[in-house]
C-alpha cells in the first residue's frame, strides 16, 4: 500500500485519474518533439521539398521548431548562452551584415534574405539539438535523424537504379536525383554512416556492434558514387572510414581543436599551391590513372587561378551570400569557388571564416570534454562526427562542403557530452 493513500473509492479514482492526465500528458509531449524533430530534419532536406514544390513547407517548419523552443524556455536559456550558439549566432549576424553591405550588387535578387533563410533554419537546429542534449534526449534526436535519413536515402538509390533519369539535368551535364545533384547524393550516403556509427556505438547494448552493416553502408556509398560518376564520393566514403578509426584509436590528439581547424584551413588553401601539387608525378598517376580524371581536376585549376583576383579587394565584406552563380560569370568564368572557406570568402569575407574557426573550435573543445569526463564511452560518440567533420573539411580543398549538414554535425558534436554522459 502506498504511504498516506486513502483506499476509498473516490480516492482511487483520483489516484488512477492523475495518473492518467500525466501518461496522456506524456505522450503528447512525446509527439510534438516527435513533429518537432521531423520539422527540424525537413529544414535540412529543403531541396526534396523543393523537387516537388513543396518549398514553401520548409517556412511552416521553421516556425513548429521554433515554437517548440519558446515552449521549451527553460532549456533554451541555459544552452543559447554557450560558446558555440554565441559563435554560430555572431556568424550569422555577420553574414547578414555582408548581404546588406553587398545588396545593390545584383538587382531584383534579396541578397539579404536569401541569408537569412538559409542560416536561421541552421541555428534554429542547432538550438533543438542542444535543448534535446540539456533535457538528456539526444539519443532520441540520433535515432530519428537515423531512420528518417535511412528512408530518404533509400528512396534515393531505388530511384538511381530504377528510374535515373526522372528528375532530369539540373544543367547540361549535371544530373538531378531525389534528393539533388551527385554531391548531394554522396554526402547524404556519408552523413547516414555518421549517424548508424553514433547510433551503434553511442548505444549501450554492447552486443550490438557487428561490423557488416558498417561495411554495407561503405560498400553502397562507393557503389552510388561510381553510378553517379562522383569521384569526390569515392575519395570521401574512404576518408570518412579512416578518420573514424584513427580518431577512436587516438583520441587525445585527434580530438585537439586546432587539429580539426588546422586540416580545414590547410586543405582549403590547395587554391594556392594546385600547381605544384597537380604536377607532382605520383598525384599526375592518381588522378589520371585511377580516378579518370585530368589533372586540372575539372577545370578547378582555372577557378583557383582567377579567385585571388577577383577576392583581392573584397576581403572584408566579400561579395553577399548566394551572388557567386550570378557574379561569377561577370567576374570570371566560374559559377561557384570549388573551395569550401573561398566560398564563404566570397559570401561574407574573412571575418566570416576566423568565425567558423572559432564556432569549430568550440565545438570540438566540448567533445573533448566528453571524452575527458566520460572516457572511453564518449570516444564511441565523439569519432563518428568528428570524422564526418574531417572528411568533408579534407573535401573542401575541391567541393563546397562547408554547408548545412557540416553545421548541424558540428552542433552534435557540441552536444556529445551530454549524449555520452546520459544515454
Amino acid at each position: 500500500m502506498i504511504t498516506g493513500f486513502n483506499d476509498s473509492p473516490a480516492n482511487y479514482n483520483a489516484f488512477f485519474r492523475k495518473r492518467g492526465d500525466e501518461a496522456t500528458g506524456a505522450a503528447g509531449r512525446t509527439r510534438m518533439s516527435t513533429f518537432a524533430l521531423f520539422a527540424a530534419y525537413a529544414i535540412t532536406a529543403t531541396s526534396v521539398l523543393n523537387r516537388f514544390g513543396l518549398g514553401n513547407l520548409c517556412y511552416a517548419a521553421m516556425l513548429c521548431v521554433g515554437l517548440y523552443l519558446f515552449l521549451n524556455m527553460g532549456a533554451l536559456l541555459a544552452v543559447i548562452k554557450r560558446a558555440p550558439c554565441v559563435l554560430f549566432t555572431g556568424f550569422i549576424v555577420w553574414v547578414v551584415i555582408c548581404a546588406c553591405v553587398n545588396s545593390y550588387r545584383v538587382p531584383g535578387v534579396d541578397i539579404v534574405k536569401s541569408a537569412a533563410i538559409a542560416l536561421v533554419p541552421i541555428i534554429e537546429v542547432g538550438l533543438l539539438v542542444a535543448v534535446y542534449a540539456e533535457r538528456g534526449h539526444l539519443h532520441r534526436v540520433i535515432d530519428l535523424f537515423f531512420w528518417w535519413q535511412f528512408i530518404l536515402i533509400s528512396l534515393n538509390d531505388l530511384l538511381l537504379l530504377f528510374s535515373p533519369d526522372l528528375f532530369g539535368m539540373e544543367s547540361s551535364f549535371l544530373a538531378q536525383y531525389l534528393i539533388g545533384n551527385k554531391f548531394a547524393v554522396v554526402y547524404g550516403h556519408f552523413l547516414l554512416i555518421t549517424f548508424f556509427l553514433l547510433r551503434r556505438d553511442g548505444s549501450s547494448d554492447e552486443t550490438n556492434n557487428s561490423n557488416l552493416p558498417l561495411f554495407f553502408l561503405v560498400a553502397l556509398a562507393l557503389v552510388v558514387s561510381v553510378l553517379v560518376d562522383c569521384m569526390t564520393g569515392v575519395i570521401g566514403a574512404v576518408l570518412l572510414y579512416c578518420f573514424n578509426r584513427l580518431v577512436g584509436r587516438f583520441p587525445l590528439v585527434m580530438t585537439k581543436p586546432y587539429i580539426l581547424v588546422g586540416v580545414l584551413l590547410l586543405a582549403c588553401s590547395f587554391m594556392f599551391v594546385y600547381d605544384e601539387v597537380l604536377n607532382n608525378g605520383a598525384i599526375k598517376f592518381i588522378l589520371e590513372g585511377v580516378l579518370n580524371t585530368t589533372t586540372d581536376i575539372t577545370g578547378r585549376s582555372q577557378i583557383y587561378e582567377q579567385l585571388p583576383l577577383v577576392l583581392g579587394d573584397h576581403l572584408v565584406y566579400g561579395y553577399g551570400y548566394g551572388t557567386c552563380h550570378i557574379l561569377g560569370p561577370l567576374l570570371g568564368n566560374f559559377v561557384d569557388t570549388q573551395n569550401g572557406l573561398a566560398e564563404w570568402v566570397w559570401r561574407a569575407g574573412i571575418p566570416a571564416v576566423v568565425l567558423l574557426c572559432m564556432f569549430l573550435w568550440c565545438c570540438v573543445s566540448r567533445g573533448r570534454k566528453a571524452i575527458a569526463d566520460n572516457s572511453p564511452r564518449a570516444i564511441k560518440v565523439v569519432a563518428p562526427l568528428l570524422s564526418y567533420l574531417f572528411t568533408l573539411s579534407v573535401l573542401a580543398s575541391v567541393e563546397i562542403t562547408v554547408s548545412s549538414a557540416f553545421f548541424i554535425v558540428a552542433f552534435l558534436l557540441a552536444s556529445s557530452d551530454c549524449y555520452a554522459d546520459r544515454r
